[in-house]
């Protein structure tokens, strides 16, 4: 009875000027607002609390009031990937490879400038070989999918990859409108590929979107930033004309790809060894977008099983 008479009395106080913005409208609108329908609604004893307050303090302003009832600011969140990362001479010959075989080749002949055709990848430390993307994540969801992959990834054990051939994305051995290069791998990948399986499998169940693709182990080279012979990757023609086949790439760099992705990478870059390296763990990376590029932060990595 007690608590009725003081909302009541709120009700009468405040004349609903400021009710309608609030989670606790639905409550005013009736004569009585017994203890039992607030509980049912799922409001713990703090907010009666809060009521005591405001009608115990005069100079309580509305704006105090309706302050509760805001929505929260959104969560704090990451760009996160999963991926297995190179050794620091895998990642040196992945740069070799493009300073020394590809970028001297990809400028167009005849144009202002001579601009490139490909945004290469010049920083060895952002070359790695991604398992899943995860897009945007709360930072309050990082400590289960921890939790989770550290204890599922420990079912595949310690594998060997070394570095193997060129190709494009998104026909694999052709330059035809060609997106991206990319370096591939070798040696054990059948493990990578289970590896991936796991990760996929142990991510799905928290609500990450599993890659309909089948796995295609690579390591991105560059991705292509224009067609050459049209404005922004197109050619204009007349109606009822056939697309024409735009060029990737300048014929030298054209032709150099189509080469290197006939053969291994050891002949390729012209390398006596095969540059393998042990894979360990997976890795969290945070990816950092800026008008610079990318920057990747290692957050965690998580050992395969080390029987």
């Amino acid at each position: 009875h007690g608590l009725n008479a003081l909302l009541k009395q709120i009700r009468k106080k405040h004349k609903y000027d400021w009710l309608h913005k609030s989670p606790l409208a639905s409550f005013f609108q009736t004569q009585t607002a017994p203890i039992g329908k607030i509980l049912d609604h799922g409001y713990s004893g703090g907010i009666l609390h809060f009521l005591l307050l405001v009608h115990h303090f005069d100079s309580i302003s509305v704006t105090a009031l309706t302050t509760a009832s805001q929505p929260l600011k959104p969560k704090a969140s990451k760009r996160l990937f999963l991926a297995v990362e190179l050794s620091d001479d895998a990642k040196n010959l992945c740069l070799e490879t493009i300073t020394d075989k590809l970028l001297p080749l990809d400028k167009e002949q005849g144009t202002e400038n001579e601009k490139s055709s490909v945004k290469w990848v010049l920083d060895p430390s952002l070359f790695h070989c991604t398992l899943q993307f995860l897009g945007s994540v709360k930072d309050y969801q990082i400590s289960d999918l921890s939790d989770q992959l550290r204890k599922q990834v420990q079912s595949i054990t310690p594998f060997t990859l070394q570095l193997g051939g060129l190709g494009c994305f998104p026909n694999r051995k052709s330059t035809k409108n060609a997106s991206v290069v990319w370096l591939g791998l070798e040696g054990d990948t059948q493990e990578l590929t289970d590896l991936s399986s796991v990760v996929m499998d142990t991510t799905e169940p928290l609500g990450f979107r599993r890659e309909r693709r089948p796995f295609s182990a690579h390591i991105t080279l560059g991705r292509v930033k224009r067609r050459i012979g049209g404005a922004g990757g197109r050619r204009k023609r007349g109606r009822g004309q056939e697309p024409q086949n735009s060029s990737s790439f300048p014929t030298a760099l054209q032709d150099q790809i189509e080469k290197m992705m006939t053969i291994d990478h050891n002949e390729a870059t012209e390398t006596k060894s095969t540059c393998s390296f042990q894979v360990n763990h997976v890795s969290l990376m945070e990816s950092k977008l800026s008008k610079g590029g990318p920057e990747y932060i290692t957050l965690e990595r998580f050992d395969l099983c080390k029987s």
